[in-house]
Parts: structure tokens; C-alpha cells; sequence
């Protein structure tokens, strides 16, 4: 695993089919993230119960990414969760 993160670095031969060529790093990442969407009345019920800030949270209506977007269909609260890979 690199020092920089949560990526494990691998080589792999490129330069075409008989591998000659320089090598170039292939990363991995890993993620997991819980995501609740629907009717929510209350998204600070959930922090509180889940022990948790949220990674992002939006309600139905709203246009997050660009005024262009249509509008959210339902409420959400997600949070991304740090994972470790500790397996080779």
C-alpha cells in the first residue's frame, strides 16, 4: 500500500501485447458509502442516531449540481466511510 492514501499500486507493462515497453502504475481505490434517500423529515434524527456528520445531504427540490439539473426526487443524507485495505 503507498504512503499517500488508501491505494495500493501495482505495475503493469504497457507498449502492446508482448508487454515491452515502459510500465505504468495502476491504482485501486476503495470506498464505501451509506446512502438514505426518500420522505425524510428531520436529517439531523439521523446524525444524531448514527454517530456521524454526513459526507452530503440534500432535500427533495433542490438543484445541487448546476441550475441546468432537474431538481432532487427525494431527500438524501449519505456519508462516505474511510476504509483501510489491511490484506495484501
Amino acid at each position: 500500500m503507498s504512503e499517500a492514501g488508501n491505494h495500493e499500486s501495482v505495475r503493469a507493462p504497457t507498449g502492446g501485447p508482448s508487454g515491452e515497453g515502459r510500465e505504468e502504475e495502476i491504482y485501486f481505490a476503495y470506498s464505501a458509502t451509506l446512502r438514505i434517500f426518500g420522505d425524510i423529515p428531520d436529517l439531523d434524527e439521523i446524525t444524531k442516531r448514527l454517530g456521524v456528520t454526513p459526507s452530503d445531504t440534500h432535500r427533495k427540490g433542490d438543484r445541487g449540481w448546476g441550475p441546468n439539473l432537474p431538481p432532487y426526487e427525494h431527500d438524501m443524507w449519505s456519508y462516505n466511510a474511510p476504509v483501510k485495505k489491511t490484506e495484501p
